[in-house]
This record gives C-alpha cells, sequence and structure tokens, in this order.
C-alpha cells in the first residue's frame, strides 16, 4: 500500500498548436509510470479569486518517487522544454492524505467533477465550527478529498497561499448541490469571511485542446 500523489497544473496557453506537439509527445510517457489523467479541462468555472487559467490537468502518480521520476526523466525533458516556449504554468506536487492500492489508480473518473482551493487563513477560530458542521453535508454529496494541506512543492511558477485542496465529487450535478445547499451555505460563508482564495471548478477527463 503507498500513497498516490497528484500534479496539479494550470496552464495559460500562447501557441495552442505547439502545446498540442506538446500533449501529444508526453501524454504516452504517463501510463509507463503507471499515472492516469483525472482531468485536462479548458471548461473551467472561476468561484473566487483571480487565478483563471486556460487549462487545467491533474495527473494522479502511484506515489511522489514516480511523480518525480516524470518530472526529472530525460524521455519528458525535451517536451517539458516545448511546454515552457508555448504556455505559462503553475505546477504542484502533493501527497495523498491516505493510502492506496496501485490497482485503483486505473479507475474511470471520466464523470467526477472538481473544485481546487488555494487558501489563507486569516485565523483558525472558525475552523472547528467549520469542520463540526461540514461532514453530514460532504456526505450527501458523495465528496472526496483526494489532498490537501500546506505539504505541497512547486515545480513551475507559483501557488501563493498557505494551502490547498482538492475536491472531487462523483458528477457535476453533486457539485453543484453541494454549493447551493442550504444547509452549506453558512459554513461557505464562514470559510469566505476567514480566508483570501481562489477556487475554481473544473470537470474530469480528457477535453480536447
Amino acid at each position: 500500500m503507498t500513497k498516490p500523489a497528484y500534479m496539479i497544473i494550470g496552464l495559460t496557453i500562447h501557441d495552442a498548436d505547439t502545446f498540442l506537439q506538446y500533449a501529444e509527445g508526453a501524454m504516452p510517457i504517463l501510463p509507463q509510470l503507471g499515472a492516469t489523467v483525472l482531468s485536462a479541462a479548458n471548461d473551467i468555472e472561476r468561484l473566487r479569486g483571480n487565478w483563471n487559467p486556460d487549462r487545467l490537468v491533474v495527473l494522479k502518480f502511484p506515489s511522489l518517487d514516480t511523480a518525480r521520476i516524470f518530472w526529472t526523466s530525460p524521455e519528458y525533458a525535451p517536451f517539458k522544454a516545448m511546454r515552457e516556449s508555448c504556455s505559462e504554468s503553475d505546477i504542484m506536487l502533493i501527497e495523498s492524505l491516505v493510502d492506496e492500492d496501485p490497482a485503483s489508480a486505473t479507475e474511470n473518473n471520466g464523470s467526477s467533477h472538481y473544485v481546487l482551493g488555494l487558501s489563507d487563513m486569516f485565523n483558525a477560530d472558525w475552523v472547528e465550527e467549520y469542520q463540526a458542521k461540514a461532514p453530514p453535508i460532504v456526505a450527501k454529496y458523495g465528496l472526496v478529498v483526494p489532498c490537501k494541506g500546506d505539504q505541497f512543492e512547486v515545480l513551475h511558477g507559483s501557488f501563493d497561499r498557505q494551502s490547498m485542496i482538492l475536491l472531487q465529487f462523483p458528477s457535476e450535478d453533486a457539485y453543484r448541490g453541494f454549493f447551493a445547499d442550504p444547509d452549506y451555505l453558512p459554513i461557505k460563508k464562514l470559510r469566505e469571511d476567514n480566508t483570501e482564495s481562489e477556487h475554481v471548478a473544473f470537470p474530469g477527463g480528457f477535453s480536447a485542446i
């Protein structure tokens, strides 16, 4: 049992043709390392803050070590240079919260919907109340949290916030139901009143560039 790792990539693309060549060259490297693309999305909904990438990608690796092998591999190096020539990117790497059987990395996440949050807290006085009230609402919508915390590594660009969280919903309907739930709205306000953050929502699966 190992903890998987997530590489989260926000992209602003300046040259779509070159970026397509990059993606076509880099993608075949991933399955060789047991990695999967949970999301590669252009349909990004900005919920809060000013961060506004053109494309969001979430890659899941069997472990942090495997992700770092990919990032530093000679096979990926020419494509990394290609990506840097045609886009601006913010890339982070973070370990999962829980151990997982590597076989589950092959599961189909195409119907999932994600929310990525990047936050600074003004204080922690609100956290206990939020954590007490959130679980029954979370359970109602099938929400899971693949990763969160302040122990993330910035591989490229910048994530100028103290902590991050990745939320995974089983569907877009579940995501929209959660954020509109009358029971959630008061604690959502509690969170927003005590943090400064960027939040974006995006679908799972692979969208054409």
